[in-house]
């Protein structure tokens, strides 16, 4: 009698874990097969990775509806995980392209700085948004774009990625840029691979 009732109980407390399991296993062969996971969206542990996964690519950043779509997805990742600083800054860029004041941009910029202040990765993808937009922001921000900019070497696809916004930039913007990197220490070498 103990030892049934022993297997029942053991039983019973593994339900749930294979539940969980079978719940995990389903959605990693969504987003391995790039199928809408979504439906995995409330479902605890796997909210914030379904919210991921199912964003929309932003594949013309003229067409109003779908920049709009992409910064609501952006918002809700963030209320999942308000300290990812990566999506701080994409809902930065994104509202930029939206075309939203530039303050909403400028808040969310700045919580991507505070909650990813020394993240590598992140500090070179800031001071590629603050070369993307020059023209539009303050000086204050600018200048911490140059600094992140300059502050580690760049990979090739970071170099190209800059070498193509500033082949965009009029003349006058490319010196501007040049003179602040110079100004930060960025080797003069370097400048003729990212096109100043």
């Amino acid at each position: 009698m103990i030892r049934g009732a022993t297997a029942l109980l053991i039983l019973g407390l593994c339900v749930p874990t294979l539940i969980r399991g079978w719940d995990i296993l389903w959605f990693s062969r969504a987003e391995a097969n790039r199928e809408d996971t979504r439906p995995w969206v409330g479902v605890s542990g796997l909210t914030f990775s379904a919210l991921e996964s199912s964003l929309t690519a932003l594949t013309d950043a003229s067409d109003k509806a779908q920049v709009a779509k992409r910064r609501d997805e952006i918002t809700e990742v963030l209320s999942m995980r308000p300290l990812a600083a990566e999506y701080w800054l994409t809902l930065a860029e994104t509202r930029v392209i939206g075309g939203e004041d530039l303050s909403k941009a400028l808040d969310a910029l700045t919580l991507s700085i505070l909650t990813g202040r020394n993240e590598g990765y992140l500090i070179t993808q800031r001071g590629i948004f603050g070369v993307s937009h020059w023209e539009i922001l303050p000086f204050d921000v600018r200048s911490r774009a140059i600094s992140d900019l300059a502050v580690r070497p760049l990979s090739d696809r970071n170099t190209e990625r800059v070498r193509a916004i500033l082949a965009g930039k009029a003349p006058d913007v490319r010196q501007d840029i040049r003179a602040a990197l110079q100004a930060r220490g960025f080797p003069v070498s370097h400048f003729p691979r990212i096109g100043l």
